[in-house]
């Protein structure tokens, strides 16, 4: 290319480590780092994942071979698991592990302290989508960042001019149709939480959309939430002029041999590019992905801006008969022997000396004393025989120079005495560099938590519609009307005008979110663009009480404007621990909101006083830049709802965020914790939550005063449909 990719280096190739196997087969295949987890708080609990003494192995195999590795700490973290965290990383850490990567964001505060030389990486679970959230994860600590898939390139360029952030983006394999770390749809309808790495995939189903009552997709194409597979293969020049850093394969979960053929095809063009050699992508290779495993074809994802056949129509079962044979697993590649030079010295009557050299280590090993030999010395090609046999270790002697006086008589055990001990120290001091022997702190935190807030929580009311803000207006037990943002635009109404009519009433103003705040192009067209269209200082300006920020990108922008004091976090910035809480709360100091994966008893160990809890309302399993209703003939450019029904003929709602182009799924069946208000108001929350999605003015009223009753005290009827969540039963 005539501008060499603007002079970019060449990314990191960081490929998947489900297991050991897959490890030595993807360093085989060219990886420059890769990507692994242990038995606890990893995304994959599924993968082969190895024991600690087997990782640390692992983990210094890779270090021989020059190749990093990352480990994964990137799950939701519960407070009664807070206090193994540190015990449970120091081996990892001792042994020199380069990075982890984490979604917790208490996970993360505990790790800057107690190993504050240890690399962090933000999960792509952080839906991290714009330069703010990077801003404001930098002064967390963070490294690397590892973006949302969501993001197009033009995204990429544009944050890449304001940071100098390391930026890692997904290069192939297996996409979400949800926003990493925002989908609770396995969570709550199979028990097995992605959060927390137990992904049941009932996105890989089929579905069927109903728009106005009437089913709008055709029979042959319904798995409506199941992307095909990623390969961004001919993306690779864009990807580096973009800024990208590092480029990721998906696939932990899938065979080595799938690992392995996909990194040595990226392995192979990045080669090139770096040789300056002409690009173009040979039809034997993309066939070779193919056959390696994809998902009804490939996509570029979200990368180019058009989602046009993103989707997968075919039953997965139909195209993974094409992964690798059990032949093809046998012939997984292994990594080069290390080249070493090395030079015996043997004299009579002086003690065997046998040095190494491999890259910029040297080791130096003395073995016995050798007696003058009375009839037959040690010849040089018996010496050289013993010491060249590198066995089963990670070294080759490229040359070996012996040095005898041809007088020694000496045992072959003696020379393969010090064969070994010489490339153990070889070994030794080639790791010795990534060795680490601190000792850390498990202390997680001093803050300490009793829920000793006291006091009535306010009432307050989510409402996505102008109807259900003026039903919530005209309600005397609400104290609080969050509005979205869609819904006062949608309205005619204007920030302003709502502060003025919710002050009339008596009621707090505010506002929430997007609950993905983007930049730049998603589903083929653009959202409204918050950062820099002045809509936040107008907000702030026109009185509004408080903001819910939905993600780490509204949640950064909301501090930088100077606005933390009216800024509160909804359930989807996860603080399912006090740490993660703490370090909330110093960018949203109105407080927080319970995660709809935390059961009674793991709410009543944390510190509620300055918390929200969802007391009712369909909860948003989904947010996902794909629109179905777009994929399934067009777009409409406007919002409303329809419906995904399953197998069993359940109907999820989606409502479509037109505005901001995004689409919220929510469960099929409402929550409702009526009959659990009793139990609730002992813990001392600072505000209870009705969340409004569908609901007219009339059913507004009738759940509103329902709740109303309750927190009086009194008994009011329960709903005849409803779902209590997580509340009573937990989640894996």
């Amino acid at each position: 290319m005539t501008d060499r990719y603007e002079n970019r280096r060449i990314p990191e190739l960081l490929a998947p480590a489900g297991s050991v196997e897959m490890m030595r087969a993807v360093i085989g295949a060219g990886a420059d780092a890769v990507y692994i987890g242990g038995t606890k708080f990893g995304a994959r609990a599924y993968a082969d994942n190895p024991d600690t003494d087997a990782l640390c192995r692992a983990i210094d195999y890779a270090h021989l071979h020059g190749v990093s590795v990352h480990m994964t700490v990137n799950t939701l973290v519960k407070e009664r698991e807070m206090g193994d965290l540190c015990e449970y990383l120091l081996p990892y850490y001792r042994c020199g592990v380069d990075a982890v990567l984490v979604q917790d964001l208490g996970v993360l505060s505990v790790i800057r302290r107690n190993f504050p030389d240890l690399a962090v990486h933000a999960s792509t679970q952080m839906s991290v989508t714009g330069p703010a959230g990077i801003r404001m994860l930098r002064e967390m600590g963070v490294r690397r960042v590892v973006f949302a898939r969501e993001l197009s390139l033009e995204e990429i360029r544009e944050i890449r001019k304001e940071t100098d952030m390391e930026l890692e983006v997904f290069a192939h394999g297996a996409l979400c149709v949800c926003y990493s770390g925002r989908c609770l749809m396995s969570s709550m309808l199979g028990g097995r939480s992605g959060n927390r790495g137990r992904c049941a995939q009932p996105c890989r189903l089929p579905y069927d959309l109903y728009l106005e009552g009437k089913k709008i997709n055709p029979e042959n194409e319904r798995y409506l939430l199941s992307p095909k597979d990623l390969c961004t293969l001919d993306l690779l020049p864009q990807l580096i002029r973009a800024g990208a850093d590092s480029l990721k394969i998906e696939g932990r979960m899938k065979k080595p041999s799938y690992a392995a053929g996909v990194t040595a095809v990226y392995r192979k063009y990045l080669d090139r590019i770096a040789e300056g050699r002409p690009w173009k992508v040979e039809q034997e290779d993309r066939e070779a992905l193919f056959a390696l495993f994809n998902r009804d074809g490939f996509t570029d994802g979200y990368l180019t801006g058009n989602t046009a056949g993103m989707m997968a129509q075919k039953n997965l079962k139909l195209t993974s008969g094409n992964t690798a044979s059990k032949a093809g697993e046998e012939r997984l590649p292994e990594p080069e022997k290390l080249r070493a030079e090395a030079r015996a010295v043997c004299r009579a009557g002086e003690p065997l000396t046998f040095t190494l050299t491999c890259r910029d280590s040297t080791a130096r090993v003395t073995g016995d004393i050798p007696e003058e030999a009375q009839r037959q010395p040690v010849t040089e090609e018996r010496i050289r025989q013993q010491l060249e046999k590198t066995g089963d270790t990670e070294f080759i002697l490229e040359s070996l120079l012996v040095d005898t006086d041809g007088k020694c008589f000496l045992p072959v055990s003696a020379l393969n005495r010090l064969r070994r001990d010489g490339l153990k120290m070889l070994e030794e001091e080639i790791l010795a560099p990534y060795r680490r022997d601190e000792e850390v702190s498990s202390v997680v935190s001093s803050d300490k938590e009793n829920g000793s807030g006291s006091g009535e929580p306010v009432l307050e009311i989510l409402a996505v519609t102008g109807e259900q803000i003026d039903a919530a207006l005209r309600e005397p037990a609400v104290g609080r009307i969050i509005a979205e943002w869609s819904a006062l635009l949608g309205d005619g109404r204007d920030e302003a005008s709502f502060v003025s009519e919710c002050r009339k009433y008596g009621k707090e103003a505010w506002l929430a979110l997007p609950m993905a705040v983007r930049g730049g192009a998603s589903c083929g067209r653009k959202g409204i663009r918050i950062a820099g269209s002045g809509m936040l200082e107008k907000a702030a300006e026109s009185g509004i009480d408080g903001f819910l920020a939905r993600d780490l990108e509204g949640l950064a922008m909301l501090k930088e404007a100077g606005l933390a004091d009216r800024t509160a976090a909804d359930s989807s910035l996860y603080t399912t621990n006090r740490e993660a809480r703490k370090t909330i709360r110093q960018s949203a100091r109105l407080g927080d909101t319970a995660s709809f994966e935390l059961t009674v008893h793991e709410m009543a160990e944390l510190d509620n006083s300055g918390s929200s809890l969802c007391v009712y309302g369909a909860i948003p399993l989904m947010v996902t830049a794909q629109c179905p209703v777009r994929s399934c003939g067009g777009c409409l450019g406007k919002p409303g709802f329809s419906r995904l029904s399953d197998r069993k003929n359940h109907m999820f709602p989606v409502r479509r965020e037109c505005a901001f182009c995004y689409n919220v799924i929510y469960n099929a069946v409402p929550l409702s914790l009526l009959t659990e208000m009793k139990e609730i108001r002992k813990m001392h929350f600072s505000s209870l939550r009705l969340m409004f999605a569908e609901e007219n003015a009339e059913e507004v009223h009738r759940i509103t005063e329902s709740f109303a009753e309750a927190m009086r005290g009194g008994a009011p009827a329960p709903l005849s449909v409803y779902t209590k969540g997580h509340f009573r039963n937990g989640v894996e």
